[in-house]
């Protein structure tokens, strides 16, 4: 099935079939935009975020907490000796202490508000196909994409999510870029027509087949639409504190 996929995303977009530099962990575009797309379909509540229930966060938060107090209790030589323990590796400017008790003071403040999150009803609903509307999110995020990548006279140098790690000046000129995220969000189409399928929508189409979802390209972007909504409406009237 992923040779299939991949074979069905280069179809659409040759582009993805160009290599990746060396050292890297997948060989071309199409084998990276392949693997979202299988974690869209075993996982398809993450491309949402939502995943685990808010008891898995209350543990997450509970453990943040306790590494804190674990670490005060330490005292002053107790982190200093920590601090000793660093790997070789570790940066002389980051004790390992402070940077332990920074990091649970971060994952504390996450798992915080994905709790809220949870309470105010982000929650999955049987009458919705979430993996087609998953796939269709992911489909629509790797369509724009791909357009980016291959038009850098249009759009200015290539970017993705793997160009990071090899381009640093990359990320750091386009991580905040706004025209980036919307080009993201709204370059793919929304909708698509029962009878007459435009290219985004045939692809979208070899998509839902490779995974054997029974359902059309329309039907897909309209559950991920009515799941969309749903959780901008509930995100609007989640709790703030």
């Amino acid at each position: 099935m992923r040779l299939r996929l991949i074979a069905e995303i280069e179809k659409h977009m040759p582009t993805a079939s160009c290599p990746y530099p060396e050292g890297l962990a997948f060989a071309k575009p199409s084998e990276f935009h392949a693997e979202r797309l299988s974690d869209a379909f075993k996982a398809p509540l993450l491309p949402f975020g939502l995943g685990p229930s808010e008891v898995e966060w209350t543990r997450v938060r509970k453990a943040a907490t306790e590494l804190q107090r674990a670490l005060i209790g330490l005292g002053h030589d107790g982190f200093r000796e920590l601090n000793w323990q660093a790997p070789l590796w570790w940066e002389d400017d980051k004790p390992l202490g402070h940077e332990g008790y920074l990091v649970a003071e971060i994952l504390f403040d996450a798992a915080k508000a994905m709790e809220r999150k949870r309470k105010a009803g982000l929650k999955a609903s049987k009458k919705r196909n979430w993996q087609a509307a998953a796939l269709a999110k992911v489909a629509r995020q790797i369509w724009a994409e791909e357009e980016w990548d291959s038009k850098p006279e249009t759009y200015g140098r290539a970017y993705n999510r793997l160009a990071d790690y090899v381009e640093p000046e990359v990320r750091n000129a386009l991580a905040f870029n706004m025209n980036y995220e919307k080009h993201r969000e709204e370059f793919a189409p929304r909708t698509e027509k029962l009878d007459a399928l435009g290219p985004f929508g045939r692809f979208l189409d070899g998509v839902l087949k490779c995974f054997g979802c029974k359902i059309s390209p329309a039907s897909a972007l309209r559950s991920l639409s009515d799941a969309q909504k749903a959780l901008d409406k509930v995100g609007r009237t989640a709790p703030k504190t």
